[in-house]
């Protein structure tokens, strides 16, 4: 499914939308950590919730973050294999 990246340039914040504009993603960077949430058709999905990484060194990414890099609107068409649900594809 293509979605359109809606990111600000080194901006504390960036957004995805799905083709229909009812999906929403929003990444904040607030307190040097990076919340999310997810809305559909204006309904709250995930309220700001908190997002971080571990690697597989496991070093914790997510409570020192201080930017992001630049990024600019484009669209991304790819197929994906789940490993639950009904489809076997996903496009």
């Amino acid at each position: 499914m293509p979605f359109a990246v809606l990111g600000a340039l080194l901006s504390p914040a960036a957004a995805l939308k799905s083709p229909s504009g009812k999906y929403d993603f929003q990444l904040v960077l607030e307190d040097g950590g990076a919340r999310y949430s997810v809305t559909y058709d204006g309904t709250n999905l995930v309220l700001p919730s908190a997002l971080g990484f571990r690697l597989k060194s496991g070093e914790v990414l997510g409570n020192d973050i201080d930017g992001m890099t630049a990024s600019a609107p484009r669209e991304v068409e790819t197929t994906w294999k789940p490993v639950y649900g009904e489809r076997s594809v996903v496009t």
